[in-house]
């Protein structure tokens, strides 16, 4: 089981991250062997969760690249990341499926129904809607002109980022129904939100969280509304 977390805390002020490490390449996994959080800025911070890590570092790698030319803010956060994972899945889809045909996703697009026949265009467009790069990424932080209001982003394998601050925590990985399902219980019973002190909210994550999860690694991961702190 795998599992990344970020939750927001001390009114908006800080997010805390925290995650297992375990690192899974096909069907091969192996506990303790990698990191699983990256530094974007010194303000953004993303873990990342699946059953390919192989594309994690080329599209964390582009993430940083995006965010240069944004303007820190966290719609620009959500662009970038979507934007990363698109063009990824993009290569992919095109090392799979089109280059033995010498086309490109625009030629598909373009030209694909007069290139193939029209079974195998149907084949390979049942194939592209169902590809996926099988990892998830959680980005949290806080924008360059508020740092006073810390945010969460997630992209699943369907591509589309979402933002949670109103929910103020989220999970990733294959245990993240368990720990959301833990911390929702643990918003309604003892108010975990935004506002829970730094120290409550390490404890409830790390103490009460991660039980029914099972691999929270212990190290705590604090973005300040200073800096990125490790």
């Amino acid at each position: 089981m795998t599992i990344c977390i970020a939750n927001v805390c001390e009114g908006g002020k800080a997010v805390i991250s925290t995650s297992d490490h375990k690192v899974t390449i096909g069907s091969i996994s192996a506990e303790g062997v990698g990191r699983k959080e990256s530094v974007i800025t010194d303000k953004w911070t993303v873990l990342v969760a699946g059953d390919d890590m192989t594309h994690a570092r080329p599209i964390v790698t582009r993430i940083k690249e995006i965010v240069k030319k944004g303007d820190g803010s966290v719609g620009a956060l959500a662009a970038a990341l979507g934007d990363a994972y698109d063009e990824r899945l993009q290569l992919q889809i095109e090392a799979k499926y089109l280059k033995r045909f010498a086309m490109t996703i625009e030629d598909f697009r373009d030209h694909g129904k007069e290139k193939l026949s029209a079974t195998l265009y149907d084949q390979i467009v049942s194939q592209i809607s169902q590809e996926t790069l099988r990892c998830q990424f959680l980005v949290c932080g806080f924008e360059d002109n508020n740092p006073d209001e810390g945010h969460i982003i997630c992209l699943d394998e369907d591509g589309a980022p979402g933002i949670y601050d109103d929910v103020g925590f989220w999970a990733i990985g294959s245990g993240a129904p368990l720990a959301l399902s833990s911390l929702a219980f643990h918003a309604n019973q003892s108010g975990l939100n935004r506002h829970t002190t730094l120290e409550q909210s390490i404890y409830r994550i790390t103490k009460k969280v991660s039980r029914p999860t099972n691999g929270l690694d212990s190290a705590i991961n604090l973005a300040s509304n200073k800096s990125m702190i490790t």
